[in-house]
């Protein structure tokens, strides 16, 4: 950075390394989020288990003894499995378009709250 730069210029530098950190390390937890639930899920027990609850709850429902009504998922493998397998892209792009716009939202106001032009609020005075 030059000598010249403002202040005002400089958190912008800032405000963007911090960005930048704050999308990758969303981005690193979601693809491990994405391996995890891959192990996780996608073996016969986790489909079995799965199975199991399935019907679980549809025999509660169907006996009426379930507390709360509730219908049974129509996906046969858990849910987190297809959303982080089949829909990845999705969420990924999801998780940093909100952070951005958050993020950005976030920036404006801190910027403008600290950088603001001492002549226009002594204008705005008189």
């Amino acid at each position: 950075m030059h000598s010249r730069d403002s202040p005002g210029q400089r958190f912008l530098v800032v405000a963007l390394i911090i960005y930048l950190l704050i999308a990758g390390a969303i981005a690193w937890k979601m693809f491990d989020l994405r391996k995890t639930v891959l192990v996780d899920f996608d073996t016969p027990k986790a489909h079995s288990d799965w199975a199991q609850w399935r019907q679980t709850i549809a025999d509660q429902q169907a006996s009426g003894e379930s507390p709360v009504a509730r219908r049974v998922p129509k996906s046969i493998e858990p849910n987190s499995l297809v959303l982080l397998r089949d829909y990845f892209g999705t969420c990924l792009f999801a998780a940093i378009f909100f952070t951005t716009l958050l993020y950005l939202v976030l920036v404006f106001f801190v910027r403008g709250a600290f950088f603001a032009s001492r002549s226009s609020s002594t204008t705005m005075e008189t």
